[in-house]
Formats: structure tokens, sequence, C-alpha cells
């Protein structure tokens, strides 16, 4: 977190978990993850799978089951938090509005990645933040099949979280040119008129990609096993727990603009990479993104 950050806050910003509340968390979601996801991956019925603005955005018995676990055992940990989960912020967008006031809020993606997860695809993730006025202090990305976490909290090295609580820390890359660069790049979420644009930037990196899922493409830059991640659709929960957990880990998390990241942004682009001097590299390349017609 930025000192710029910490300081327009109506109080000191500290990571609001203890280490025995964040035991619990992760517990909580271990336990949701083998009540309402694994046992329905790849085994969804049509009527299972429904669609919501379109036939790439889908949601399934397995988002609302896990929403719902979590959201009813978070509210009972942290009676006056402010919970806005997914699928009920889809229908109650609202919500999205009491972020900036909130003292504490807790963000859930239930199965981020939804659309490899109802296609089969073992890529997706469980994603939880807590916000302080809006500002990510504690992230945690969850991978269901693997059973490992990657967390981070303000003040706090990120760290990969393994089975029998097996920790190790991880850090992001050394970054470099845009030619040695591994990167995420939401080309279909990008604005059409400028789709062209950023194709032709594809060919001068090492290698470009989408996984479809927040949640893993923040744990490959967060654990240095890509240089950045370029995120085109802004929601408080597809990013706040990769942009703090990117950061903690040695990365630069701001709008492509400059501006800090908040988590009740809804426009504009976040992008995250290994360091700073990565960061203005990649800005400069992907600047045309904020030239208006």
């Amino acid at each position: 977190m930025t000192e710029s950050q910490t300081a327009t806050l109506p109080m000191t910003v500290t990571a609001p978990l203890t280490m025995a509340q964040r035991a619990q968390v992760l517990n909580l979601v271990r336990r949701t993850a083998r009540a309402e996801i694994l046992p329905r991956f790849r085994k969804l019925s049509t009527h299972e799978v429904a669609t919501k603005t379109g036939i790439h955005d889908l949601v399934t018995e397995a988002d609302k089951g896990a929403e719902a676990m979590l959201a009813r055992a978070l509210q009972a940990m942290f009676p006056h938090a402010l919970i806005v989960g997914e699928e009920h912020a889809s229908e109650n967008p609202e919500i999205i509005k009491k972020i900036p006031e909130a003292e504490m809020c807790i963000t859930i993606d239930p199965v981020d990645g939804t659309w490899n997860y109802a296609k089969g695809l073992p890529l997706f993730g469980v994603m939880l933040s807590i916000l302080r006025f809006g500002t990510p202090v504690y992230g945690m990305l969850y991978d269901p099949m693997v059973n490992d976490f990657i967390t981070a909290a303000a003040g706090n090295p990120t760290e990969l979280v393994m089975p029998r609580n097996l920790r190790r820390p991880v850090r992001t890359s050394q970054g470099g040119t845009i030619e040695d660069l591994v990167g995420f790049v939401p080309l279909a979420l990008v604005p059409e008129d400028k789709r062209g644009q950023m194709a032709a930037t594809f060919p001068r990196f090492a290698r470009v990609t989408s996984l479809r899922c927040a949640c893993h493409e923040a744990r490959m830059v967060a654990s240095g096993n890509a240089d950045f991640v370029l995120f085109g659709k802004l929601t408080p929960w597809d990013q706040p727990a990769g942009a703090i957990a990117i950061q903690q880990a040695g990365g630069h998390v701001a709008m492509l603009d400059g501006s800090d990241y908040r988590a009740d942004t809804a426009t504009g682009y976040l992008l995250a990479a290994s360091d700073a001097a990565t960061w203005g590299r990649l800005r400069d390349l992907f600047s045309f993104l904020l030239e208006t017609a």
C-alpha cells in the first residue's frame, strides 16, 4: 500500500486479521471447496449452468452454493463486516456503493474462472479479499485442485500456504524488456476499436495469453512465473486479492493512468507487473488504451 493511499483514509490501515483468524478463513475456504465446488466439477447438469450477461459469462450452482456457505460463515466470524459476493452483487449492484465507507469489507469470488470450471478445465480458484475503505489489506487466492493458497496482508510478505500448513514466501520476477516478458492480456475485454492495436503488441512479448481466470493469472505474477497482468474489466471481487498479493510480493500495481487502485473502481485498466520499471515500460506500450476518440 502506498503512502498516498494511506493518507486519504479515515484511519490508519493495518492488517485486519490475527494469525488465528487467517487460519479460520483458510480452513473455511477449504471446507467450502470440498462441500460445494469439487463435488460438482465435471458433473454439472445443463440446468446447473446459466448465463449472466452473455454466453461467455456463466454462473453455476457451485458458484451460488460456495458463495452462500462462505458469506454465512464470514458474517458470523465478522458480524460488522460488509460482505460483497459476486453472485449477490450481480443481482444487487447497489451494495458496491457501500464499499468506500466500509471499515471492513470482505469480497468473495466463489469460483473464479467459472467458464473454465463449467467446461471441465481444472483451472479455477476461489478469491477473497478484505478491504478497508476500499483499499485491499488482505488477499487470498486458493487453488482447490492443488489445495494451496497464495495469501498476502498489508505489511507482510506474500506467502504460498501448502497442505499441512507448510509455508514459503513468494516473490515476483525480475521483469525486463518487453521482448523478455510473459504476461496476460484479456483481448476480448479490450474495446473493439482498439483490439487491433492491442493484438499488434503481442509479437513483441516472449509470450502473452489469457487463462480466463484472474486468480491464476495473479498467482502466476505474484510467484514470479509470469511478469505482468492487465485487467480490462474491474470488479470488487476479481482484482483486490491479486493486487495485494502481487504488491506484497514485490510487484508494482496501479491503474494504467498512474492513479492508485481501489477495489470500488469500476472503469479503466489495472496493470500489475513484477516491478516499477517493468510496469512503466508496459504502461508506455499500452498507453493507446487511454486515448479517447
